[in-house]
């Protein structure tokens, strides 16, 4: 990637999309203000992806997210609630 800014983008649900440049490379998940985001280093390429963020709790079944790759744990409420953040380019 030649050219990029990194930028943040709220997780507002479960699942989460969010349409970039095709050349963009997710970086990290964080908790901010009790909301979690995630940092994306956005890059120039006119072509755009979809890039899809699951997150999930500690001891809940999860089926049909094969394909998604973990990207971090995220500590909400003083560390009573546990989410846990995965994802996938949908090229």
């Amino acid at each position: 990637m030649k050219e990029f800014k990194v930028y943040k983008y709220p997780i507002e649900a479960r699942m989460t999309s969010i349409e970039v440049p095709d050349d963009s490379r997710v970086l990290s998940v964080a908790n901010q203000y009790e909301r979690a985001v995630v940092y994306i280093a956005v890059g120039t390429s006119p072509r755009t992806t979809k890039i899809t963020v699951f997150a999930t709790v500690t001891g809940y079944d999860n089926t049909g997210f094969e394909g998604f790759e973990f990207l971090g744990t995220l500590l909400f409420q003083g560390g009573s609630y546990v989410a846990h953040y995965f994802y996938r380019r949908d090229d």
